[in-house]
């Protein structure tokens, strides 16, 4: 059995006899969408279930999982929320991630800059490894090339448990012309 997290799993074409192997290895190396896993029978064959499993198991742990306070402090963000309060919460009542908390409205008022043209939003989302793995090849350069571009850049900061749509209410109470928001999310 191959080891699952290997790159040999990752290509492994589980249809016997194929008449076109190479356009097979070509599709699969195209997509990281489960093609070309075969059958055994009405199922799938036992690798490509064993995979999916392991898959789908990783994709729980990181929903599940917290962004560190001492991650986001190493970032030099401020930190706030939105009206909730806990992971399973934020799984349960989507339309309480898309508004901030009153305290972060406070916060927000009084630590960030007004009027931007663009305001720049960190939240966890559905991945905290999406997040924090790819936090410093996308934001630091995002900043650069907007000063760069000449455009007045508001103070960012991390929402924790917010939705796509918390950046209206961020945009509307700082006046921001544009907010991107960077979002934690899983791969499709």
């Amino acid at each position: 059995m191959l080891d699952l997290g290997s790159a040999e799993a990752k290509a492994w074409i589980g249809v016997e006899n194929p008449h076109r192997a190479d356009v097979l290895t070509e599709l699969r190396r195209s997509t990281a969408a489960r093609v070309c896993t075969g059958r055994a029978g009405p199922r799938p064959r036992t690798q490509a279930l064993l995979r999916f499993l392991a898959d789908h198991s990783r994709s729980k742990d990181t929903v599940l999982k917290e962004v560190p306070e001492e991650w986001v402090k190493a970032q030099g963000l401020l930190e706030v929320r939105s009206e909730i309060s806990d992971k399973n919460l934020y799984l349960t009542r989507p339309d309480m991630g898309r508004r901030l908390s009153p305290e972060a409205i406070d916060a927000l008022k009084s630590q960030c800059v007004m009027n931007p043209d663009v305001q720049v939003v960190v939240s966890d989302g559905l991945s905290t490894d999406a997040i924090t793995a790819n936090y410093e090849e996308i934001l630091p350069p995002l900043l650069a090339g907007l000063k760069q571009a000449g455009l007045n850049v508001g103070t960012p900061f991390f929402v924790r448990y917010g939705r796509v749509k918390i950046e209206d209410q961020i945009g509307e109470l700082l006046g921001a012309k544009v907010v991107i928001l960077l979002v934690g999310e899983r791969r499709a």
